[in-house]
């Protein structure tokens, strides 16, 4: 004698999956049609960072550079924290424009004028450069850096 709660759970499967197949039909018809616009979207984001690199790039060259400071003055130039400062608040920057126009991060900003670190060689003629500036070169620096 057949198990009928056998064939009772058997029959509710097949019938369950017949009822459900035309609903996961449209959902993979979704899902594949997300998947070739997230592809599409990825293209275009490659797309545009690379175009985003360039122009970056082209920018930097196009830049006026800060004033060139001969290496010899370099070399016994001493940069402490009471210079960093007046040079920010004489150009009347924040600390993340003067950082901006350096080239570093802020909290080197922070870091240089708290006088827990010293700024690096490579900085040192930025710095230098920065000297030779007034308000408004550094501001207008300063809007073509940020694009705008």
């Amino acid at each position: 004698m057949p198990d009928i709660g056998k064939l009772l759970k058997d029959e509710i499967r097949r019938l369950a999956l017949r009822s459900a197949r035309p609903l996961h039909a449209k959902l993979k018809k979704d899902l594949a049609q997300l998947k070739r616009l997230c592809a599409g979207l990825k293209k275009e984001n490659a797309r545009l960072a690379r175009d985003h690199q360039r122009l970056q790039a082209h920018l930097r060259g196009a830049l006026p550079a800060l004033p060139a400071v001969p290496e010899k003055n370099l070399a016994g130039m001493r940069i402490g924290p009471k210079l960093v400062l007046a040079q920010r608040k004489r150009l009347g920057l924040s600390r993340v424009e003067f950082a901006k126009l350096l080239g570093v991060s802020a909290g080197a900003i922070v870091s240089w004028e708290s006088g827990r670190v010293r700024p690096r060689e490579n900085v040192k003629a930025a710095l230098a450069g920065v000297r030779k500036l007034g308000r408004r070169a550094a501001r207008e620096k300063l809007s073509l850096l940020s694009g705008s």
